[in-house]
């Protein structure tokens, strides 16, 4: 594929499970979103004619906020067509247009990692070639996710792989880092994201995972209630990257969504699509199981912005 002014090819990312916030308010037939935290967009910069600003003014560890810019054709420092450039925890990408061409909008979700310190932080904005061009600055407050933990019993072999497990594990996510990488400049997705099933959160996103008595990791997304064969659909618009079996997360889907962002579904019994076919929202990705490292049946959703593992109940949220 051909590749952008950025050096990026028009493609995909990489897996890992993933993101932020504690899913409150869920009802016991549907899914509920959680509120958003943090105030709105009060901070508003205006610099040389260009207006930014951020969903929210603080976000927890784990959360999402959308970059809003909008450059007008006088603005210094900005080259005709070009878009600008998000700078955030040493990584660039590219914002996406909105709207008319003529009307200089511009945005793009950034992804806050799990586990940052709380604290002032900001996201650079470059109008043209990073440092060479004009920069806006953005400043916010990253607050604490304050998760929880939890107990779960597991197959030891999940727990204690083997020499040889231990050597496709890494097989595994060098293979997933690999595609989280890359940047494809194609927005598949149009408004908010879907829950990919109608079920109760059972295990909300961040929580420590403590496996036969030992804790082990941090829980990088959402589970979902689901029997074995219950239907899995996409969230949104996208490619399918990745429809293997892994040895953590079992028959596992990832789809690639444009612009940085990816959604993760596994531990499935079945997956009904391929690695390069383009799915639209709500189409049949597989069915749930319990394969991998799983204490039961359900539907483990995650989702990755920018590389930063988020609480995929914000994309429900923010997209647009």
């Amino acid at each position: 594929m051909a590749r952008s002014r950025f050096g990026w090819k028009k493609q995909s990312l990489q897996f890992s499970l993933s993101a932020a916030l504690a899913a409150a308010a869920l009802s016991s037939a549907c899914v509920a979103p959680a509120p958003v935290p943090g105030r709105g967009p009060d901070a508003v910069v205006s610099q040389d004619g260009v207006r930014a600003h951020l969903s929210a003014a603080e976000s927890v560890d784990g959360g999402l906020l959308l970059i809003s810019l909008k450059v007008p054709r006088s603005a210094r420092g900005l080259a005709s067509k070009e878009a600008p450039i998000a700078e955030y925890e040493g990584r660039q990408f590219p914002l996406y247009s909105v709207g008319a061409e003529d009307e200089g909008l511009w945005e793009a979700p950034l992804g806050v990692p799990f586990n940052k310190d709380p604290g002032q932080d900001r996201v650079v904005l470059w109008l043209g070639k990073p440092g060479a061009s004009e920069k806006i600055e953005l400043p916010f407050r990253i607050i604490p996710g304050s998760y929880r933990s939890e107990v779960l019993s597991v197959s030891g072999k999940h727990i204690n792989p083997s020499p040889a497990e231990v050597a496709r594990i890494k097989r595994e996510g060098a293979e997933i880092k690999k595609l989280y990488e890359r940047q494809t400049l194609t927005k598949h997705w149009a408004g908010h994201f879907l829950f990919p099933i109608e079920s109760p959160v059972t295990s909300p996103f961040g929580t420590k995972r403590v496996y036969n008595g030992e804790m082990k990791s941090f829980h990088t997304g959402l589970d979902l209630k689901a029997p074995i064969g219950t239907a899995v659909r996409s969230a949104a618009s996208g490619e399918v990257v990745l429809a293997k079996d892994l040895f953590m997360t079992g028959k596992t889907v990832i789809l690639d969504h444009g612009y940085g962002v990816f959604t993760v579904y596994a531990h499935m019994s079945r997956l009904k699509v391929r690695p390069g076919q383009v799915v639209n929202p709500r189409q049949l990705l597989g069915l749930s199981g319990m394969t991998g490292r799983s204490s039961g049946p359900h539907l483990h959703w995650g989702a990755v912005v920018q590389k930063s593992k988020i609480d995929p109940i914000f994309l429900t949220r923010l997209m647009r």
